[in-house]
């Protein structure tokens, strides 16, 4: 789980809302968001500007950079059109919004989990020295290496 719905701010679907047959997102839809999936330059895109979330735990930073890269292929289908101040604005805001949700429920259930803000900084510039972060989900060793000998 990468971030937390405000199901209380999404309208009541009533049963007229319902689709009668195949509609344009089971056919047309679906085939372009499957699509999608598979567009590595919108992860890559994200990944440059990772440096941008100050979060304490790499599992916030990478699901940030899942949702953000998730709202970028849905908003921005032309990649060349996005720009930085749009990114930040439409991509990352909302997924550090949808994750911050997720955190401070985790803390509410749990006080192990600490409870933190997660924030942005549009104003890092991408030259300085940061840690790169992968939005690839890192391999599991079934092997445990002993480095003592």
């Amino acid at each position: 789980m990468h971030g937390i719905l405000p199901g209380w701010n999404l309208p009541r679907l009533s049963t007229d809302a319902l689709s009668k047959g195949v509609g344009l997102k089971a056919d047309y839809l679906g085939k372009i968001f499957h699509a999608f999936r598979f567009r590595i330059e919108y992860d890559k895109f994200v990944e440059e500007r990772a440096y941008r979330i100050h979060s304490k735990d790499l599992r916030d930073v990478r699901a940030i950079l899942k949702l953000a890269s998730g709202f970028l292929k849905l908003l921005f289908p032309d990649l060349s059109t996005a720009t930085e101040s749009e990114f930040v604005r439409y991509c990352l805001e909302p997924a550090v919004a949808l994750r911050q949700r997720l955190r401070d429920q985790l803390h509410y259930l749990d006080p192990e989990f600490p409870n933190y803000e997660i924030l942005i900084n549009p104003e890092a510039a991408p030259n300085e020295v940061h840690t790169a972060i992968s939005l690839e989900e890192p391999a599991e060793d079934s092997e445990v290496l002993d480095t003592s000998a």
